[in-house]
Formats: structure tokens, C-alpha cells, sequence
């Protein structure tokens, strides 16, 4: 009775989101009985459920679980997400619980570290068994699963990578004023999506970072601490009310220096920011309205916890401006090889030698007494450059 279960897979014995190694399913919590679904039948809500799947054009769940008061709502995932892809799981949860409000999708039953009734078990709020309402497929075991890629990329604004490519028309329209509520807002919703990803990247870093030196050493625990706090809130994977439990859960990673780890005052004034943030409030800074989180520019982070050069070369995006050109570079340099172009040098030499080639078959042609016009006929070649290669010689 009253049995629980994970969603997510944990590297250690807690269910901190800073802790979770890869998850295989999107999900949702409806708590129809607290909506205007209170009353229907099980067949109604079941009917309901997939018609919104038809009309958002994403698929059916692969599975819908009756809790023993509402419905659990799985999505199996074709293959497993790991921890960086985590930001963009949530932005998917939040996109689906937008979409099922109408069924009273719980919106605080999106985070990762979401526990579900086990299947087989009674709920005591009701009495009533928890147990598979819907199987998109013969049995649980090959229920039908979901591409990740194609569900993000129908519920997301823009896929991650590619970017909005406008027609011939569009770009020879003039310029017109943009109503709220247009490209303005999609493109403040990509603006967002980049930041939350970029602060979770970031805090992946200050971790490998604390590994690479065996720990934070005393007098830059505290500054360490705050950057990794505010990358955390800034991600929005984090609950307010479980903001500190996950800092502390890093902390340990940091130093077991039991004063430090005692310390109850170190985010007591961020934690109010992380409410005020969490509640989309602004604040003004340098004439500008802007999260009341903390935020940091990388040079700021690299300089304030000394990140040396070699310590660069192992992070993604703790990295000076140099760097991050250098592998910009090599990135490209890999596509154009990908596709078939080759490098200048490689390039020039194939010419020059083609050239030379070109040269001595002119000039073994007229060595034989053929005419200017003759040699153009038989190589191809136009009476330009056999003139140049003749008056050359």
C-alpha cells in the first residue's frame, strides 16, 4: 500500500536532480478529479487524452496508468537521455503539462525527481488499485516507444540544431513592425531555452572542475558554492523548496570540511532570490530589467575561480574566447571534410600540379609540329592558355 517508484535513474542513493545519471520516459500526473474531468468515465478520459495527442500532433503515450484517483501518463523514450540533455527533457514536460491543463495536469509533477504509485499497489487516499488503464501496444513489456528528437522537435519552438531559414519572399519583404505575441516572443522563448541550457552545460563544468582538482580548496569554497547555486537556479530544474537540499548535495563534492558543510547562513540570501526568480520577477540592472539570480559572464567564472589552461581543455564551456574559436574552427574545418572540400593547401598543390600537367602536354603537342589550334582541339582547352603556355616558352 502506498508504494512508490522512481523515474529517473540516480548515480547515488537520493533522488537530488544534480545526482540523476539518465531518464527514459516523459510523463505526466493528471489529478482529473480535481478538474472539470471529475466525473467522466474512465473510456471519456482515455478518449480525451489521445485526441489531444492528434490535435498537438505528437504520439499516443505508451502507456496510461489509473493512480487509484487520476492518471499517470508515460511516454517511453526509444533510448535513454543523459544528464546534459536534461534541460531540454523539462521544457518538454512543460510543453506537455501545457497542453493537458484541461485534464488537471499536476504542474508540480514535471521535474525529474517525480515519483510515481507502483502498479499493483492500492492507493489509501481511495482504497482503489493502481493499474494500466491503456497500453499503446500488446504488453507493457512492448508497449510503444517515442523518439525523443521528434517529440522535442514537435513541442519545442525550434530544433536545436537547426535554425529558422526564411523563403525568397520573406526575405525580400520590407520591414514591418512585429505584434506581441510573434517573432518577438519565439524568439525571447529560444533566448530562454539557450540560458537554461548554457547554465546547466556550466554547472556540468564547475563539477568536472571540483573532480579535476580533488576538490575546492579553503578560500574559494564559498565563491565556488554561489557560482554552482546560481548556474543551478538559472536552469530551472530546481524547485525553490528543494533548492537548498540540491546545493548541499554538491557541496559535499566540494569539501568534507565539517564547519563548512555546517554552514546554515551560506545561501540564505540567495535563497530569496531563487523565489523571486522562480516567480519570474525583475529587477533593474544597469538600465535594464533582468533575473534577480546572480549571473556571470564566463571570463568572470574563469577568472574568479582560476581555471587554468589545462583545466579549460577538459570543460565545454568554461573556456576563454581563444579557445573557444580554436574549436569553432575545428568544428567547421571537420564539416567541410565531412562534405567533401578539401584543405587550401591540398587544394592549391592538386592545381599547380594539374597545371603543370596541362603545360608539358601543350608543349609535347607543338614539339611534334601541331598547331595552336589543333593542340585546343585535342586537350580541350581554350586558346587562351594555350597562347600563354606557348609564349611562355
Amino acid at each position: 500500500m502506498n508504494v512508490w517508484i522512481s523515474l529517473g535513474e540516480f548515480s547515488r542513493p537520493n533522488r537530488r536532480i544534480v545526482n540523476l545519471t539518465r531518464m527514459g520516459v516523459c510523463f505526466l500526473d493528471l489529478d482529473t478529479y480535481k478538474s472539470s474531468a471529475h466525473d467522466w468515465p474512465r473510456q471519456k478520459v482515455l478518449s480525451t487524452i489521445h485526441e489531444i495527442c492528434r490535435s498537438a500532433g505528437i504520439p499516443s503515450p505508451s502507456l496510461i496508468i489509473f493512480s487509484g484517483q487520476g492518471y499517470q501518463v508515460k511516454w517511453l523514450l526509444s533510448s535513454y537521455l543523459p544528464r546534459e540533455a536534461l534541460v531540454r527533457w523539462n521544457i518538454v514536460q512543460e510543453r506537455l503539462l501545457d497542453l493537458f491543463k484541461p485534464l488537471g495536469a499536476d504542474p508540480s509533477a514535471k521535474d525529474a525527481a517525480r515519483i510515481f504509485r507502483f502498479i499493483g499497489t492500492i492507493n489509501l487516499k481511495s482504497g482503489k488499485k493502481v493499474e494500466v488503464a491503456c497500453i499503446n501496444g500488446r504488453t507493457i513489456d512492448t508497449a510503444q516507444t517515442v523518439d525523443f528528437e521528434m517529440l522535442a522537435q514537435t513541442l519545442l519552438p525550434l530544433d536545436r540544431q537547426k535554425k529558422p531559414v526564411k523563403s525568397d519572399t520573406e526575405a525580400k519583404a520590407p520591414l514591418q513592425v512585429v505584434s506581441p505575441g510573434t517573432s518577438s516572443a519565439h524568439s525571447k522563448i529560444i533566448k530562454g531555452i539557450n540560458t537554461r541550457v548554457l547554465a546547466w552545460d556550466r554547472l556540468h563544468d564547475l563539477r568536472q572542475l571540483a573532480q579535476i582538482r580533488g576538490g575546492i580548496g579553503e578560500g574559494m569554497r564559498n565563491s565556488y558554492l554561489l557560482v554552482v547555486a546560481c548556474q543551478m537556479a538559472l536552469s530551472g530544474l530546481i524547485y525553490p523548496q528543494n533548492f537548498k537540499s540540491e546545493v548541499r548535495a554538491l557541496q559535499a563534492e566540494i569539501s568534507q570540511d565539517p564547519k563548512w558543510l555546517r554552514d546554515r547562513d551560506l545561501l540564505g540570501s540567495l535563497q530569496a532570490r531563487v523565489d523571486a526568480h522562480h516567480r519570474k520577477e525583475k529587477i533593474e540592472f544597469n538600465g535594464k530589467l533582468t533575473t534577480p539570480i546572480y549571473t556571470y559572464r564566463t571570463s568572470t567564472i574563469i577568472n574568479l575561480l582560476q581555471i587554468t589552461s589545462d583545466e579549460q581543455q577538459q570543460l565545454k564551456t568554461l573556456i576563454s574566447s581563444d579557445l573557444a574559436t580554436e574549436r569553432n574552427t575545428t568544428r567547421e574545418r571537420s564539416k567541410r571534410r565531412a562534405v567533401g572540400v578539401v584543405e587550401r593547401a591540398e587544394y592549391l598543390a592538386k592545381h599547380s600540379q594539374a597545371a603543370q600537367e596541362r603545360r608539358e602536354a601543350i608543349l609535347a603537342l607543338h614539339a611534334q609540329g601541331k598547331k595552336p589550334m589543333q593542340i585546343m582541339a585535342e586537350l580541350s582547352l581554350s586558346k587562351a592558355m594555350v597562347t600563354r603556355v606557348l609564349s611562355a616558352k
